[in-house]
């Protein structure tokens, strides 16, 4: 195997490490995202704590693909809990990020 088949090969893998597909369940993609203050009239149902690779490697993957892959895990488990919104408990870390999981609807 020549040099340039091995660094090819070595990029291509962290190409598709780095790719993620996050299935959001079916009724999950309707879940908002609010703010604290937006569901003081809630009822909270727990947290969930969603976890993604924020780099693969010495890749860091972009940070928009990691939150929008953290929130779609979010929705997954507000989903899960019977929840219909969930609130941001902080930013996303290292690929971890906290989220509220509420009830708005029906109450």
């Amino acid at each position: 195997m020549t040099r340039l088949s091995c660094v090819i090969g070595f990029f291509g893998s962290l190409t598709v490490a780095g790719c993620t597909w996050i299935e959001v369940q079916p009724g999950a993609e309707t879940i908002a995202l609010k703010t604290l203050e937006q569901v003081s009239a809630c009822k909270r149902l727990g947290t969930a704590t969603a976890q993604t690779k924020d780099r693969v490697s010495f890749y860091q993957r972009d940070a928009a693909k990691v939150a929008s892959e953290l929130l779609s895990l979010a929705r997954n488990e507000a989903h899960s809990l019977s929840g219909d919104t969930l609130v941001a408990l902080g930013e996303p870390d290292q690929g971890v990020q906290r989220f509220g999981v509420y009830r708005c609807n029906g109450q």
